[in-house]
């Protein structure tokens, strides 16, 4: 997968410059997190394309519905006391089910892929010692691959990239220190996203993760 693939290797990175500053830092106030989990889409992905019949501009549109999918992220922040910032990469993948063009349904494979970079900025609230509540929200960009396995009125792979914005909400809890066990929720979508042939029309991700944090 060409998204899970990029996010790696830039997250790869981004540990690296961070495990090389905070080596260097006395307050340690920096951060790492993996996680990982599921995303279910809210709706189906609306596709359209623009052509012209007669001299007269029309929209072939066509509904994809999505499987359940998976979703990988891996961050580097920065404390600052009850807040936090952050940079996140981010990958998810859903299975392409059927398609709907023109109250035609028909079976099809393929996926829809999505690289997430995301700045977050979140609150924390501490609940106990160990445990704490975080609210936060986030912005950045979406880089979409829509793959189907059959051609569709001669649409092939598609590729875009477009704006992004998500809400988080989730707990973590310190089993030693400096590690922290996380379990968070994500609502994430993004703009229209303009591809070569097509404008997609992103759903709402709900997104379920469970992950690790190490401070430093």
């Amino acid at each position: 997968m060409v998204a899970l693939r990029k996010c790696s290797l830039i997250a790869a990175v981004v540990a690296s410059m961070a495990l090389a500053r905070g080596l260097k830092a006395d307050d340690r106030a920096m951060y790492l997190g993996f996680s990982g989990g599921m995303n279910v889409p809210t709706t189906n992905v609306d596709v359209r394309r623009e052509t012209d019949q007669t001299r007269e501009e029309i929209y072939e549109q066509a509904d994809y519905n999505l499987d359940h999918g998976y979703a990988l992220s891996a961050s580097v922040g920065k404390y600052l006391r009850e807040f936090r910032i952050e940079f996140q990469c981010a990958a998810q993948s859903n299975d392409i089910d059927s398609v709907e063009v023109q109250g035609t349904k028909s079976d099809l494979g393929g996926e829809l892929d999505a690289m997430q970079f995301m700045g977050n900025v979140l609150y924390d609230i501490p609940l106990s010692k160990r445990v704490t509540a975080f609210l936060g929200a986030g912005v950045g960009a979406a880089e979409v691959w829509l793959r189907p396995d059959a051609d569709v009125r001669h649409l092939e792979n598609q590729h875009g990239m477009g704006f992004a914005y998500q809400g988080i909400a989730g707990i973590a809890w310190e089993i030693a220190p400096g590690v922290s066990i996380t379990a968070n929720y994500r609502a994430w979508t993004a703009s229209d996203i303009e591809m070569q042939d097509v404008k997609l029309q992103m759903p709402l991700f709900h997104m379920a993760e469970i992950g690790v944090r190490f401070s430093f």
